[in-house]
């Protein structure tokens, strides 16, 4: 993994945001192949970072039936329990 290219330097990039890059796409693969076998479980949605107005964007696409999950609205209650509340939330992942 190198540092950030020279086109990066002055952009806006969130401090919870980490970016990698890789010298080849081949290395890319084996990077994620690397990753992919290091117990991560979570979901690979691969995108397209770009610059907009000096801040880093990213956009991604999946399927329609993981969206319709991600965005599926569970809230508690008025009046809940604790136990309630912890069991529900309004966006399970994002």
């Amino acid at each position: 993994m190198s540092t950030l290219p020279p086109a990066l330097t002055d952009i806006n990039i969130p401090p919870h945001v980490r970016v990698e890059t890789t010298p080849t796409s081949e290395s890319l693969m084996s990077e994620i192949g690397r990753r992919s076998m290091m117990g991560y479980v979570g979901e690979v949605f691969f995108g397209t970072a770009f610059v907009q107005g000096s801040r880093l964007q990213f956009t991604t696409a999946m399927p329609i039936q993981k969206m319709l999950n991600v965005s599926q609205i569970d809230r508690s209650k008025k009046k809940d329990t604790v136990l309630d509340v912890i069991e529900h939330s309004n966006r399970p992942q994002e």
